[in-house]
């Protein structure tokens, strides 16, 4: 596989980011005068995004990518000891002393949703992976942004991948040359 998978597997984004949809009332209350991650990650939090984290496997899968999780990235970046998202998490002496961000109008939501979230879930549409988790909290960080995500976003379209099948997509992932459309 060439380097066009990058944006499956960063563990930056899959874990602190998408949360902060989650967190929206105590970034705007406190403006970054919490830890994000000792004070926002709780049970129900890290459930959400192992769900995330789910969906972005099995499109992984899809396209033929044995993706690592969420979990085995932060282990292998030093963020955390190996075990659930939840003991990793807590677990983490470089994560839990850092304070969130002091709005909403910052790297997590003006560039994560539209650039990560809606590549993510478009390709997942395309190779016929649902999507539930990232389409909601693209709609939720469309909401919070007043923006449609899904047109100002990576879409397939911006990617040029739009009306290309599995087949195509797993083939221009592999050798970098786009195909013909399927018509």
């Amino acid at each position: 596989m060439t380097l066009k998978i990058r944006w499956l597997k960063p563990a930056s984004v899959i874990l602190p980011r998408f949360f902060i949809r989650l967190v929206a009332g105590r970034i705007e209350r406190s403006h970054g005068e919490f830890y994000m991650y000792e004070e926002g990650m709780t049970p129900s939090v890290v459930k959400v995004i192992e769900s995330l984290d789910m969906e972005r496997l099995k499109i992984g899968r899809a396209l033929g990518i044995q993706l690592p999780t969420g979990v085995d990235m932060m282990v292998e970046s030093g963020y955390g000891p190996l075990g659930t998202l939840w003991e990793s998490l807590n677990g983490s002496a470089g994560l839990t002393p850092v304070k969130g961000p002091d709005s909403l109008k910052n790297r997590y939501v003006t560039e994560d949703i539209p650039f990560g979230l809606v590549a993510w879930a478009s390709i997942g549409d395309a190779v016929g992976v649902d999507t539930p988790i990232m389409d909601s909290l693209v709609e939720i960080g469309g909401a919070i942004m007043g923006k449609n995500c899904w047109k100002t976003g990576r879409n397939l379209k911006k990617m040029g991948l739009e009306g290309l099948n599995l087949s195509q997509i797993r083939a221009y992932l592999e050798n970098g040359e786009r195909p013909e459309r399927s018509t």
